[in-house]
């Protein structure tokens, strides 16, 4: 399939958009259009580009990933304007001897190639502020990336070397930078001079001990460390007062430390399969939290403490142990989701019927009776019901349970 012929005549066109086709052939047609800004040939069947694209002078944007690329043509140095190169998912083994002479490229890609080295005259990029590498074959790290001023996000993750040089201290404005899936199992000294990093990806590495430079990292505000056989937690962990989001998952942790309801502005903690039997109390005291996940933990009791997380909206306990909730879940007043599936529960607490703002309650794989699970697969509006119905049918005495009457009357 081939671009249709009426393009040749668009010579004012300023953005293409052809995406999601089975486009294998780029003509002169396109070459044509002199003013275009914009190209976007994504999910295509591309091999090549014609030796005619050097003539897109006033090309800003390009983006052709998912294609079947594995070069550049020669003329691909004189789009001087070019500003954002998008080349992910496609067959590269190299860099292209032209990307260094781009002296306006501020965004290169090149996720997902086939990728072995990276040229040393990538650091002549002096306006490039975003390179993603991630998911190649990058055997040894591009030290003079060290001299890209500008850089202020890396994605290297995925790749096959297994260490960092010190060099990589000296990117002193970056701000996001993903060395996932790297088999590190240290950082260097330098790293803690990364002052202004904000989003740091080291999951699935061999980080079994925190390191401690990440704790001088204080503008730190998103932490993914899912997946390095960690055992504990500093307990200078509170010093990341920045801290918003944590991943913890699919690691050995067993407790938390005291110091970790300091986190103030934590909104996310992820702790999904790690090895805790109960749910720390400093994490029910991290009253800023917004969403807590601790799926497939071995947790068999829940704290009375966890109604303290009165900012919580999202609470997932699934595929854990323990057969009672607290009543005192009835304190988490913002929540709007709350999952348990694959415990050994078979009761709600009445007090459940505060909780105004849920939307989703999911209690499958679990032995429930009180209310069964077609009341509940019906949301709160039935469940509010059955409670209500519950009540005014005892005849004589106390209910049952211990809820507070008026309580119950209002949230229904």
């Amino acid at each position: 399939t081939e671009l249709p012929d009426f393009l040749s005549r668009c010579h004012s066109l300023r953005k293409l958009s052809v995406k999601n086709n089975r486009i294998g052939v780029i003509g002169d047609e396109v070459p044509m259009m002199e003013g275009l800004e914009v190209l976007n040939v994504h999910g295509n069947m591309l091999i090549s580009l014609p030796e005619t694209f050097g003539e897109f002078m006033n090309l800003s944007i390009l983006i052709a990933s998912d294609n079947k690329l594995r070069g550049l043509p020669a003329t691909f140095e004189g789009l001087t304007n070019l500003q954002v190169l998008g080349l992910e998912k496609n067959m590269f083994k190299f860099l292209p001897v032209c990307i260094p002479k781009m002296d306006n490229l501020r965004m290169l890609s090149f996720n997902f190639n086939e990728i072995t080295e990276v040229s040393e005259d990538v650091g002549q990029l002096k306006k490039l502020d975003r390179l993603w590498l991630e998911g190649n074959k990058i055997s040894m790290f591009p030290e003079t990336l060290a001299l890209a001023p500008e850089l202020d996000d890396l994605k290297i993750g995925g790749n096959d070397f297994t260490g960092l040089p010190d060099c990589i201290g000296q990117l002193y404005g970056m701000r996001d930078l993903n060395i996932c899936n790297l088999k590190l199992i240290r950082l260097p000294d330098t790293f803690e001079w990364l002052y202004n990093l904000q989003s740091l990806d080291v999951s699935h590495n061999n980080l079994s001990v925190f390191p401690p430079e990440i704790l001088q990292l204080k503008a730190l505000r998103e932490l993914q460390y899912a997946g390095n056989a960690l055992k504990q937690l500093p307990e200078g962990i509170s010093v990341l007062e920045n801290l918003h989001v944590l991943n913890l998952k699919e690691n050995q942790l067993r407790d938390m430390p005291e110091s970790f309801s300091q986190l103030k502005l934590l909104n996310i903690l992820d702790l999904t399969a790690n090895q805790f039997r109960e749910i720390p109390l400093s994490v029910c005291a991290t009253i800023s939290l917004k969403y807590l996940d601790f799926s497939n933990c071995h947790i068999s009791t829940l704290p009375v403490e966890l109604g303290r997380l009165r900012n919580l909206r999202s609470l997932i306990l699934d595929n854990n142990t323990f057969d009672t909730l607290p009543e005192t879940i009835y304190g988490m007043q913002e929540l709007t989701e709350l999952r348990f599936a694959d415990n050994g529960v078979s009761a709600l607490p009445a007090e459940i019927v505060r909780l105004g703002k849920i939307c989703v309650i999911d209690a499958s794989k679990n032995p429930m009776e009180d209310p069964g699970h077609t009341i509940i697969s019906g949301g709160m509006g039935p469940i509010k019901e059955y409670f209500q119905r519950k009540l005014f049918s005892s005849k004589s005495g106390p209910p049952a349970f211990h809820v507070d009457v008026r309580g119950i009357r209002a949230a229904v």
